[in-house]
């Protein structure tokens, strides 16, 4: 699983399929914490290669118990990596206009 989408990074540069993808899902389920990070590339072709832009969330116990905990990864085909892009949806941290919506609000789950 990954996300499409355009986007456009702090340049102006407009990368109109960029792809992104979770490299990193550390969670410590002791203190129910972690962080999640993404990084986008121009698009799916260009995995690996120059990173355009990156996205970041810290975990915390609301976000652990909702998302990573036993419960929650129970279900066939649930694991911290679907569960990473299923909070990265679900997360309204870009404020449009009086509104917050997910960064990736627009992306295409590919």
């Amino acid at each position: 699983m990954a996300f499409e989408m355009s986007f456009t990074d702090e340049f102006g540069e407009v990368y109109p399929n960029s792809y992104w993808k979770v490299v990193q899902c550390n969670i410590a389920r002791f203190d129910k914490s972690g962080l999640v990070v993404l990084q986008g590339f121009k698009d799916a072709a260009n995995v690996g290669k120059r990173i355009i832009g990156h996205k970041q969330y810290v975990v915390n116990e609301p976000l652990y118990d909702t998302y990573f905990s036993t419960e929650a990864l129970d279900p066939q085909d649930e694991n911290p990596y679907r569960s990473s892009y299923l909070m990265a949806i679900d997360i309204k941290d870009i404020l449009v206009g009086e509104q917050y919506v997910s960064f990736f609000e627009d992306a295409q789950q590919v």
